[in-house]
């Protein structure tokens, strides 16, 4: 069985991770450890409203979820909106609340 070092696993999912967050859009910016160093843009979750205007009856679909930046918390679509069991999932997953407008 091969062996890796704590050391090394630690690099290679920080590596990656780095990574997945620059494909996603979000700039690493360098700074002293600690308190200091801070990721852009702010941390804070946001609500993203999906342009649905495309549909005669608006619907949420998988695409629309997997298209939102990893900083959103909640999702907010028109009162009657279809939402696919697929998209549900994964708003579910990333814990990314679903909002109806009134």
């Amino acid at each position: 069985m091969p062996r890796v070092s704590l050391e090394t696993l630690i690099q290679s999912v920080v590596r990656e991770l780095v990574a997945e967050l620059k494909r996603q859009g979000v700039e690493i910016i360098d700074g002293p450890a600690g308190r200091d160093a801070t990721v852009g843009p702010s941390p804070a979750r946001r609500t993203e409203c999906p342009d649905l205007s495309g549909y005669k009856t608006p619907v949420l679909t998988e695409a629309h979820v997997q298209r939102l930046s990893v900083l959103t918390g909640a999702v907010q679509v028109p009162r009657g909106t279809v939402v696919t069991p697929k998209a549900r999932e994964i708003l579910k997953a990333k814990r990314i609340l679903l909002q109806f407008e009134p």
